[in-house]
């Protein structure tokens, strides 16, 4: 998850720990706030094929 504060408002978003975009991210000021693990299971059926890090997709 990341947190940066735009115009007085927080701004919350999440992506995969993988994703290349997290550096971008960190350029523009996003700090990572917390890392949940295995956050992508509960979202797709254990034997599935799909990769679970959409950061990847």
């Amino acid at each position: 998850m990341f947190e940066e504060t735009c115009m007085g408002k927080d701004v919350t978003f999440h992506c995969s720990a993988t994703n290349n975009a997290m550096l971008l991210y960190q350029r523009f000021g996003f700090k990572p706030e917390e890392f949940i693990l295995d956050f992508y299971d509960k979202y797709f059926p254990a034997d599935t094929k799909d990769c679970k890090s959409l950061g990847n997709r």
